[in-house]
């Protein structure tokens, strides 16, 4: 199998898309959402997955643990977190808010609201110590953490291809990490009728 393992909110869908169809793997995301608790042992080999490092599973309930099972069990293992911990804090207080735990309704493009100050501020702790256990893992296992940002606004995907072995596929490129697939919309301009 092989897998991302992230934060959450740092673009680990869009990249799961890229990689899965690149690489010619059936994808699944976030198989151990807190609402689907599940065992390590309905793992498919042939499968490209994504886990939240927080999504940890009944097996395990500690994350830097779940994160090295998880390793373990990857032919191929990537590491992914965002650089802007405010946006991202943003991000995951909005959509955890609005949609609760139903991550299927995380991946609506749609413009957000302001959240209150200790909203993000909780948000914030929790996605440090998130931050902190792949930092932890990539010490560990001498990886390196990719980043939202270099992958969709530098040269992180060309970084990731290298050490992948593959070749960038620009219309998966195009249709999956361009800036336009960003789910926050930011710039709405109202018409009038």
């Amino acid at each position: 199998m092989d897998s991302i393992l992230c934060t959450s909110r740092s673009g680990s869908e869009n990249l799961l898309n890229y990689l899965s169809n690149v690489i010619g793997r059936k994808k699944e995301n976030s198989p151990f959402s807190k609402d689907k608790r599940i065992t390590f042992d309905v793992l498919k080999e042939d499968n490209f997955y994504k886990f939240i490092i927080s999504d940890t599973s009944v097996d395990l309930s500690d994350m830097f643990q779940f994160g090295e099972k998880i390793i373990e069990k990857s032919n191929i293992f990537i590491l992914l977190d965002r650089k802007d911990l405010n946006k991202q804090a943003e991000s995951y207080a909005f959509k955890k808010y609005k949609y609760g735990n139903d991550v299927s309704k995380y991946h609506i493009k749609e413009k957000y609201e302001k959240m209150e100050k200790d909203v993000i501020d909780n948000a914030k702790k929790e996605l440090k110590e998130q931050k902190k256990v792949i930092r932890k893992l990539s010490k560990k296992y001498n990886k390196k953490i990719y980043y939202y940002e270099d992958i969709f606004y530098g040269n992180g995907i060309d970084e990731l291809s290298k050490e992948l072995k593959v070749n960038i596929n620009t219309n998966f490129k195009n249709l999956f990490l361009s800036n336009f697939n960003k789910e926050r919309v930011i710039n709405t301009k109202e018409s009038l009728i």
